[in-house]
């Protein structure tokens, strides 16, 4: 992907600018997927699934200047520059799918990936229906 750099104007001194960004993005997880069941009775059973990886960023970024405002920037006279993107993170998710009915499953998850400071989060849910 890439970003042009940009800058806006008719704010007087506070006009936005931005510098060019491009970004090439390339991940590996290496890591394991642990399954169990658990049977509920009633020919119910619950499917449980946990993963557990370490991600790393293969791809090549040149990171765009952050953000300014123009008279901040030169008022400073130094330059505004990105910190280097964070290569690892730690992959952690977890997955339960049980049936609700005869030909019906539901399925919720939860994925988190902790990069440095960061964290990411993302909860799904999802309805299989079978006929």
């Amino acid at each position: 992907m890439t970003q042009n750099a940009f800058s806006e104007s008719g704010a007087q001194s506070l006009q936005p600018e931005r510098g060019a960004a491009d970004h090439h993005s390339q991940r590996t997880t290496v890591g394991a997927d642990l399954a169990s069941s658990i049977g509920l009775g009633n020919e119910r059973k619950l499917d449980l699934a946990v993963r557990l990886g370490w991600q790393h960023e293969l791809g090549r970024h040149r990171p765009a200047d952050h953000g300014s405002l123009r008279r901040a920037r030169r008022a400073t006279r130094s330059p505004c520059s990105a910190r280097r993107p964070i290569r690892d993170a730690a992959v952690v998710g977890f997955q339960a799918v049980t049936n609700i009915a005869a030909a019906t499953q539901v399925l919720p998850a939860l994925r988190r990936r902790r990069r440095g400071g960061t964290d990411n989060h993302a909860l799904t849910a999802g309805l299989r229906m079978s006929w």
